[in-house]
């Protein structure tokens, strides 16, 4: 689900209390941008449960809500702005701007929820930080830990691109592995894609010191 469907059907909901129950690994800020804008807006009081993992971007969604709860055993985890990125040395500092003003919102809002200094928030960011359920309510990211662990949460994500990811004991779940895979398989075609960018750029530009030769 895009942000774009989850913002439609979640602004169609009409009842005071929204549980809204998260366990993911993240993903593209500007998604996550726009739920945490339509979870601040909604005029109904929005609970944010994070069941097993709120990583990346999720964590963002996570704090978006009015409260914010942790399972027994949870994880949330922020970190700085990420991308791949290829080009002359103007696209790459123009990428790397971009990085910058996303890490700034970001920080900002961090700070906002815990009410840490941005000097704190920035080198929580820097260093990928994972807080377990009792250190994200200790830091202000959460106000509570739930009395009972969720059922039917597995929480063996395939972290391995990021850092310093907690080790995980167990095996992915079948419908894990194949999110996995299809993570994989999408980071795999852009993979494909940017070397084949490359590979063009190479050769027009070898054609041109030809040209001028």
């Amino acid at each position: 689900m895009n942000a774009e469907a989850f913002v439609k059907d979640f602004n169609a909901i009409t009842a005071p209390t929204i549980h809204l129950r998260i366990n993911s690994p993240g993903g593209d800020v500007f998604d996550a941008r726009a739920i945490a804008t339509a979870i601040g807006q909604h005029p109904s009081n929005v609970v944010a449960h994070v069941d097993g993992l709120a990583a990346s971007a999720a964590s963002y969604i996570a704090i978006a809500a009015d409260e914010v709860e942790m399972a027994p055993g949870s994880f949330l985890m922020i970190h700085k702005a990420w991308t791949f990125a290829y080009g002359n040395s103007e696209d790459l500092l123009s990428t790397a701007a971009l990085l910058e003003k996303i890490d700034g919102y970001l920080a900002a809002d961090y700070a906002k929820k815990t009410g840490k200094s941005s000097a704190q928030i920035d080198e929580w960011m820097s260093a990928e930080t994972w807080f377990t359920a009792e250190e994200a309510v200790a830091e202000g990211f959460a106000g509570k830990i739930s009395e009972e662990d969720p059922e039917g949460v597995d929480n063996a994500w395939d972290l391995s691109v990021f850092a310093h990811a907690p080790k995980q004991k167990a095996a992915p779940g079948p419908g894990l592995r194949h999110l996995a895979e299809v993570a994989k398989k999408i980071a795999d075609d852009e993979a494909a894609a940017t070397e084949q960018a490359n590979m063009e750029n190479a050769e027009r530009l070898r054609r041109f010191q030809l040209d001028f030769a």
